[in-house]
This record gives structure tokens, C-alpha cells and sequence, in this order.
């Protein structure tokens, strides 16, 4: 069982959500980078990962696919190498997943394939059905 902090929707909408460049920083980080992020990485994503699929989804809206691909694999690797970062079905990687497909970029039977063997997270890739 696993437990994930709450953040109220009154809260969710004050949220700074990170710019571009520290996304863009976080989309080329390759699996040890991920686990061990530092002190201020880590701290930046206790106070964001939370904002929920929806403040995620708005908030990536003008990024291109392969960026969304690559924060998609981010997100998935940082709640697993990091269980303070645990979401769930409020993961950012299902915003990404979303965005890819609105925009016709269908995730492929490789990557569903890679996220079910990095991950736990029954949520993943698209959020509860």
C-alpha cells in the first residue's frame, strides 16, 4: 500500500509550475541522473508533482512531442526511484500521455511495453479508465 499527500484544488491553482528550461533540463536526464537528483531537483518536485493531470496537462500544452515523450519517461522513473514523488493516478506522465495522443502520437507497443516493466503504477500511461 502506498500513501501520497493531498493537495486541495484551492491549492493546486497557485501552484508554480516549472518553466521550460527546467522541464527541457529534466526530459534529457538518463535513469541514474533520475535517482540521484539533488536536494533542490527533489524539493522542486515535492511541491509540483501533486498539481494533478489536470494543471499538468494545461501547463504542457505548447511543448513538443518529443519533449513530452522524454518528460513522460521522467515521471515515470522519478516516482519509482523516489517514493516521496509517488502519485499515482496524479502522475504527470499521464498528462504527457494524454497531450501525445490528443495530438495523434499514439504511445507505441515499446513504450507501453517499457512503462509496465519500470513501473507499478496501474495508472500509467493514461490515468484511470
Amino acid at each position: 500500500m502506498t500513501t501520497g499527500s493531498w493537495v486541495p484544488d484551492s491549492e493546486k491553482s497557485s501552484l508554480l509550475l516549472p518553466g521550460e528550461e527546467t522541464l527541457a533540463s529534466w526530459a534529457v536526464l538518463s535513469e541514474a541522473d533520475i535517482k540521484s537528483l539533488d536536494n533542490g531537483t527533489l524539493s522542486t518536485l515535492k511541491q509540483t508533482v501533486h498539481a494533478g493531470v489536470d494543471n499538468w496537462q494545461a501547463h504542457l500544452e505548447d511543448c513538443d512531442p518529443s519533449m513530452l515523450l522524454d518528460l513522460l519517461k521522467f515521471f515515470t522513473l522519478t516516482e519509482m526511484a523516489h517514493t516521496e514523488l509517488r502519485t499515482d493516478k496524479h502522475n504527470p506522465a499521464i498528462a504527457c500521455a494524454k497531450l501525445l495522443r490528443r495530438s495523434g502520437n499514439s504511445l507505441d507497443k515499446e513504450l507501453l511495453q517499457w512503462i509496465r516493466n519500470v513501473s507499478d503504477n496501474r495508472y500509467l500511461p493514461y490515468g484511470p479508465l
